[in-house]
């Protein structure tokens, strides 16, 4: 019988950097404010058996109340370890959304504190995670955002 004691679960998960672009402004990042954390992060969450790309339009629409009008795979994925409750450690596959400019936010007080956009430039001094600055440096090298 195989020892299970050290065997670490993997949840499966995406994350979302959402953009939009707005005539005359530079382009903006949606961020969240989780509730029982206070990170300042993107979008994110796990897949609960579904499609990435479903899963990645379904917490997307649950946390911000916004609606991808394109949303691309980056064929990043983020690996990190968190608690959970028994030092778990999860996988998310990293995608790319715009949205309308238009569309308003909305988010659900019993997981998120605030949701706002802020510019590329102001992104190093609002995120709570290093690996999410260089995620989305990556991401600017590669044109995606």
């Amino acid at each position: 019988m195989e020892d299970q004691s050290n065997t670490k679960e993997v949840r499966e998960g995406v994350m979302v950097v959402t953009y939009r672009d707005r005539p005359e402004h530079e382009r903006e990042f949606v961020y969240v404010v989780n509730l029982r954390s206070g990170n300042h992060t993107w979008v994110a969450g796990g897949t609960d058996g579904e499609p990435h790309e479903v899963a990645a339009r379904r917490e997307l629409k649950e946390e911000t109340d916004l609606d991808a009008v394109t949303l691309v795979d980056s064929g990043m994925v983020h690996t990190f370890e968190y608690d959970g409750g028994k030092g778990s450690s999860g996988e998310q596959k990293i995608f790319v959304a715009s949205v309308d400019p238009a569309q308003e936010v909305h988010f659900p007080t019993n997981e998120i504190t605030d949701v706002y956009w802020t510019t590329f430039e102001e992104a190093e001094g609002k995120l709570t995670f290093l690996e999410h600055i260089e995620i989305l440096k990556a991401l600017r090298e590669q044109g995606l955002v």
